[in-house]
């Protein structure tokens, strides 16, 4: 039976009802009247409904299809850049604490070698910060690494390995004892200190690329969690052409190290420039908040870095869908 027969024939029913109890002199009470023939209506417009519903399955044939996974996809590369880093760890170099000059120069033996190369005895003129540079500050340096990106969509893990070597120097003075008069502090002169310092920094985080239509150039950036290896690897100072190691004795000896892993934050961002399907180039930049540890430097301070990242491949397909 077609929808609208089926309405037309309980309209008759509802009509032929009133008619009844009209006839028949019964007077039910309006609430129950009213509650009879809303079930009523309800019961059949509910079945009305049910049977168009079975009477569409059975004209239409409805196919259920599993959803389409996408397959993970991965990329890495390699990155070249620049590496800035705070110069709050820097005095660690200047001579004093653990690796301290005077301890070094005042050893009888290469006392007496200095004393040679010299020509003269000499002494430290004053107190440390008199004759030990206060401010020492890094290089510049350059980092490489690898990286490699998961990806979700437009989101991405990521996971980036990168080695510095930095290096700093500055110039220190001892007092040369001559024995001639007048040369009052015109006997004093300057040597060269340096150190090197090697850093291994793992990031992990995740990346938001937002691509343009019909372009070759996206947006992105980047955030999340880094570990930081320092390890110290010279301490020298330079005196008439000779160099000399100021690194503590008994920490050379017994394989004391007074570095090690710290650990901080970062975000940064740039562009990346896609070539053809499988290559692309990033230009970015990066800050990070991290402690070195290094000695008793335990602050947090901020670190910069810029760099190139070379994509060697782009959505490797990691697993597909079943």
């Amino acid at each position: 039976m077609k929808p609208n027969e089926q309405v037309r024939n309980n309209n008759q029913i509802l009509s032929d009802l009133l008619i009844w109890i009209k006839a028949s002199s019964i007077r039910p009470e309006p609430g129950l009247l009213i509650i009879f023939l809303t079930l009523f209506i309800i019961y059949n417009c509910g079945a009305s409904n049910h049977k168009n519903f079975e009477e569409e399955n059975n004209d239409t044939l409805t196919v259920i299809s599993e959803p389409v996974r996408e397959p993970l996809r991965y990329s890495y590369g390699i990155n070249l850049g620049g590496y800035f880093a705070n110069h709050a760890t820097a005095n660690y170099y200047n001579g004093s604490g653990r690796n301290s000059l005077e301890a070094t120069i005042t050893r009888q033996h290469t006392y007496n070698r200095i004393r040679e190369s010299l020509g003269y005895d000499f002494e430290l003129p004053g107190e440390p910060h008199q004759y030990l540079p206060q401010n020492m500050r890094y290089n510049s340096s350059m980092l490489v690494g690898v990286f490699g990106n998961l990806h979700f969509n437009s989101i991405s893990l990521l996971v980036d390995f990168n080695y510095v070597s930095l290096r700093l120097q500055d110039q220190f003075m001892l007092r040369i004892l001559t024995g001639e008069p007048g040369l009052i502090g015109h006997d004093l002169r300057r040597f060269s200190i340096q150190g090197t310092e090697e850093r291994m920094d793992i990031k992990v985080g995740l990346q938001q690329i937002f691509s343009l239509e019909d372009r070759q150039v996206h947006p992105y950036i980047e955030a999340g969690f880094n570990m930081i290896n320092t390890r110290v690897k010279e301490n020298r100072v330079e005196i008439a052409g000779i160099s000399y190691s100021i690194l503590n004795l008994t920490d050379t000896r017994y394989g004391f190290r007074d570095d090690g892993i710290s650990f901080g934050v970062y975000g940064g961002g740039g562009v990346r420039m896609d070539v053809g399907e499988s290559y692309a180039v990033v230009v970015g930049g990066l800050a990070n908040y991290a402690n070195i540890n290094l000695g008793d430097y335990d602050s947090f301070n901020l670190h910069f870095s810029i760099f190139i990242r070379l994509y060697l491949t782009m959505g490797g397909e990691l697993s597909g869908a079943d």
